[in-house]
């Protein structure tokens, strides 16, 4: 009798290397990327992915950090080294800066809101570019816990399952549908070909699957018309996420997509420093908007006219389209948004005020713009109409109000009257006789009074001279966004420094260096308009206010560059040069300070408030349309010093009293502060009121101008991808309700009028 013998098993070739478990192709061209820094190079434990990956989780999820590392390096083999929270912390305050807290949801609805919106996003990646490879593999193939082979025997032995562990056997789901064998093989009985287990039950739904699909609907919507497969690795991402709801695994697999598209369609940028990439140049980066041609348009005051465009007789045909589209996004809020006029016709009321019938209870009307009856009579009637209800006893209580864009009734008056000989004289004599009561000199957001109105209407100049006031000149010929002037005087004297400054320098730098020049003579500039001049401008017609939130600090000896060369120097530097004994420090053991240190910082806000209280102007427009309040939004260093930052944006507020100012391309500062990224800029800007809801002269909100800037990200830093995400998110938090293209009534609506109920 012949003793049985084990079968010999061959697998065929065609299973030598099944696609699911081949080597992951390399996604990027460079091995760094992967943190493989050469062939005798130690694995990075974060590479840039890691990173992006990190930030776009922590801004836009409720995951802990734990759970976020899970996430992030769900895909690393079980021998590389564990990820802790420490190193986790570290790269956050390099991608976040200090204390990056308060940017992440505080709830599962704000996570919602902040998915909600994203989903809205222009700058995410469809799945054709966000895909890569080896995540469609493994997307489109089972992730069996051991390898399904087709045994062959030899002679009569049956073929056997020796070679499975037993314990496995329960543990995975056979293919949806059969491999293909390999031609020429021989075909088994099905009875021996496969094993097929018994598919395990499913399991009950999770808790919270409900209401976690009902938060991210319009997020999870729109990552399924995006992607036509599923990009990310299921069971990887089921591993880390166990705990949570599959509505839940779907969204945070949506961003990973997202960070993947990102990462893989973005173009690297040029070889500087990961940490000023930031902001390179905040004039002319490439999502600075277009300026408007002309007027800024339209404004709450041209609303009045919504129903007759045609009366504006100013306008240019763009501005009219403006206009046009204005009133047919009015006509569809289900409120009313004036007593006075709609979309097609002057109402009753109107029409009765027009008339001179005029009611009590008409005075304390105001649409919701904030116009008020005279604002409405201005637009809508003649200089007779205008004089008349001007001179009734219950006008004085509204003389000085303004709408949501800072504009009297006097800055939107008809052209026509604007033309009358005698009606303005008048009016200009009458507004300087309640100057307790009104101002003259009022600004609108766009840095416009009275007289820069008068003069783009084409007011005879006989006029204007006759009631413009020599004597209070640098209180009305100022100069607004647009950089004009009500009266073309002789050309400011600017600054020009001295070939020799007597500044003291850090090191052995080269004076000559056209970077650093620039810089000294900011600060020499500084220096002088502190001590002489408040109202002088350099070349670029910027005030001291405008030259300090640009100057760097850092290139120079502390406040030594603002005193006169042989002059005791501030408290500030004589207690960073000393020691607590009060000996001086010595130089080799002080290490380099950066713009966004804690004596940096001090020192520019120990300047600011110099300047503040020398007298220059916290509002005033500098040559390319800009307030101090937009140059510090921009340029602030937030990656150091994360609390003096903050005190200067509402020291400039407090005294320029506009938070909402806008430059001649509609950008206010809260626009210019997402679009460089300065998240703490953002936030304290909020704080003091800015509207979240304001649009540039583009039509972009925060959202869009966040995703204008995505666009235009370099793959190769991080930091300015998480900074950017990070704008966006919290903006777009349960908190803040930013919202994309938001409508004519929700940029210049009153708050708390009816239709933000």
């Amino acid at each position: 009798m012949t003793e049985p013998r084990l079968p010999s098993l061959t697998i065929p070739s065609d299973f030598a290397s099944p696609p699911y478990l081949a080597a992951p192709p390399n996604l990027s061209r460079s091995r760094s990327a992967h943190g493989l820094n050469a062939a005798t190079g130690r694995p990075a434990m974060w590479t840039k992915d890691h990173q992006r990956a990190l930030a776009c989780l922590y801004v836009y999820t409720d995951l802990s950090l734990r759970k976020i590392i899970d996430v992030v390096f769900r895909r690393s083999p079980l021998s590389s080294r564990p990820i802790g929270t420490d190193s986790a912390n570290k790269n956050l305050n390099h991608l976040l800066d200090k204390e990056p807290r308060w940017l992440h949801p505080k709830s599962r609805e704000d996570m919602g809101s902040r998915l909600e919106q994203l989903a809205q996003s222009s700058s995410g990646m469809s799945s054709q570019s966000s895909n890569s490879s080896y995540d469609h593999h493994l997307s489109d193939l089972p992730q069996p816990s051991f390898l399904p082979v087709r045994f062959q025997s030899e002679g009569n032995i049956s073929p056997s399952l020796l070679a499975v562990p037993h314990h496995t056997m329960g543990f995975w789901s056979a293919p949806a549908s059969p491999m293909s064998l390999s031609q020429g093989s021989p075909e088994w009985p099905p009875s021996q070909s496969y094993y097929t287990p018994q598919p395990l039950p499913t399991p009950p739904p999770h808790p919270e699957e409900d209401e976690d699909r009902a938060l991210f609907k319009a997020f999870l919507r729109r990552a399924t018309i995006a992607s036509s497969s599923t990009s990310t690795s299921t069971s990887s991402l089921r591993t880390a996420l166990i705990d949570y709801s599959a509505a839940y695994r779907s969204a945070i697999k949506a961003l990973l997509r997202r960070i993947l598209g990102f990462s893989s369609s973005r173009r690297y940028g040029s070889p500087i420093s990961d940490s000023s990439s930031a902001v390179m140049d905040w004039l002319d980066d490439e999502a600075v908007p277009t300026p408007y041609e002309g007027a800024p348009f339209p404004l709450p005051g041209d609303f009045l006219s919504i129903d007759d465009p045609a009366r504006r007789s100013q306008l240019g045909h763009h501005q009219m389209l403006g206009l046009v589209s204005a009133a047919e996004e009015l006509a569809q809020e289900s409120v009313e948004y004036c007593p006075w006029v709609n979309d097609r016709r002057i109402t009753d009321k109107g029409h009765r005020i027009l008339s001179g019938h005029i009611l009590e209870s008409d005075w304390s009307d105001v649409d919701a713009f904030d116009n008020t009856l005279l604002h409405f009579v201005a637009v809508r009637g003649d200089a007779n109409r205008l004089y008349n209800t001007i001179s009734r006893p219950q006008a004085r209580d509204i003389l000085q109000n303004a709408n949501t864009a800072g504009q009297t009734f006097f800055h939107v008056m008809d052209q026509g009257i604007m033309q009358n000989r005698s009606f303005v004289p008048w009016l200009v004599g009458f507004l300087r006789q309640e100057s307790e009561l009104v101002n003259v000199y009022a600004q609108d957001h766009y840095g416009r009074n009275f007289f820069h109105m008068l003069k783009a209407n084409h007011v005879d100049p006989v006029v204007l001279n006759q009631i413009l006031e020599p004597d209070f000149e640098s209180t009305w010929n100022i100069r607004d966004a647009f950089g004009a002037h009500p009266r073309v005087s002789a050309p400011p004297v600017t600054y020009n420094p001295p070939p020799s400054s007597g500044m003291l320098l850090d090191s052995d730098s080269d004076v000559e260096n056209g970077v650093i020049t620039a810089q000294l003579n900011l600060v020499t500039f500084i220096r002088t308009v502190g001590n002489h001049n408040a109202t002088e401008e350099d070349s670029e017609g910027r005030n001291g206010l405008h030259c300090l939130a640009a100057a760097n600090l850092s290139l120079t000896s502390g406040s030594s560059t603002l005193q006169r060369s042989g002059s005791a120097p501030s408290p500030v530097a004589a207690n960073r040069a000393t020691t607590a004994n009060g000996r001086r420090r010595s130089g080799s053991n002080n290490k380099p300070e950066t713009d966004s240190s804690d004596g940096r910082m001090a020192l520019r806000l120990e300047l600011l408030k110099e300047l503040l209280r020398s007298g220059v102007p916290a509002n005033a427009y500098d040559a390319k349309g800009n307030t101090p309040l937009m140059a510090f939004a921009a340029q602030l260093p937030e990656d150091g010093n994360n609390k003096l930052g903050p005190e200067m944006i509402k020291l400039l507020v407090e005294h320029g009293r506009n938070v909402d100012a806008r430059n001649r391309a509609g950008e206010t500062a809260l626009l210019i502060a997402v679009r460089c990224g300065r998240k703490l800029a953002a936030r304290t800007l909020l704080e003091l009121g800015a509207n979240i809801y304001a649009r540039d002269a583009m039509g972009r909100g925060v959202l869009e101008v966040s995703d204008a800037k995505m666009m235009a990200a370099r793959r190769d830093c991080p930091r300015e991808y998480a900074h950017l995400e990070a704008c966006r998110a919290w903006l777009s938090g349960q908190k803040n309700g930013a919202m994309h293209n938001p409508t004519v009534l929700k940029e210049w609506g009153r708050p708390g009028y009816a239709a933000f109920r």
